[in-house]
């Protein structure tokens, strides 16, 4: 009968253990920057992008260098603000974001398309015009070229004319 006993104890400590360890890994994994992460794209998708926000910036505080990246999460957070209404918030922090970012990596990219998108939004065309103008990266100028402004060019050759004459006017 003891050894039963002592069988019983290792076999009940052995079932702990691996409670502890499984509820610590739960733990863990809803606690880590994808585990937020995943929590924020459960909220926002039911419409709450507020609470997908604060969730972003708890993911934010938790430090580590792996996937995602701080970039990637502001990105989603500029992303959830566009949508709760936060329009300059958003646009700021793509801003940050394509300024930290390198040439043309998927954040820069990112950050570009999250500010086009808020600009078409909000219909602020002339600002997102000058802002494609100053941008070095002709991946970013040839993938919104609709938005761009040139100056026109005319098809008739400068000159005196007497008649009606029609005008054709294009852009480069």
């Amino acid at each position: 009968m003891r050894r039963s006993v002592r069988v019983a104890i290792v076999l009940v400590c052995m079932a702990a253990a691996m409670a502890f360890g499984f509820l610590f890994y739960m733990y863990s994994r809803a606690n880590s920057r994808q585990g937020m992460l995943d929590r924020a794209a459960a909220e926002a998708a039911e419409g709450s992008y507020a609470e997908a926000v604060r969730l972003i910036d708890r993911a934010l505080t938790i430090p580590g260098r792996d996937i995602p990246t701080d970039e990637m999460l502001y990105l989603k957070k500029a992303e959830y603000l566009q949508k709760v209404g936060d329009a300059d918030q958003a646009v700021s922090i793509s801003m940050r974001v394509m300024k930290n970012a390198s040439g043309d990596s998927q954040e820069y990219m990112e950050a570009w398309d999250r500010i086009v998108s808020v600009y078409t939004q909000t219909e602020d065309y002339g600002t997102l015009a000058s802002l494609l103008q100053g941008c070095e990266s002709d991946t970013v100028r040839e993938k919104y070229y609709n938005y761009l402004v040139f100056d026109p060019a005319f098809e008739e050759a400068p000159g005196d004319y007497n008649g009606q004459l029609t005008l054709h006017v294009k852009a480069p």
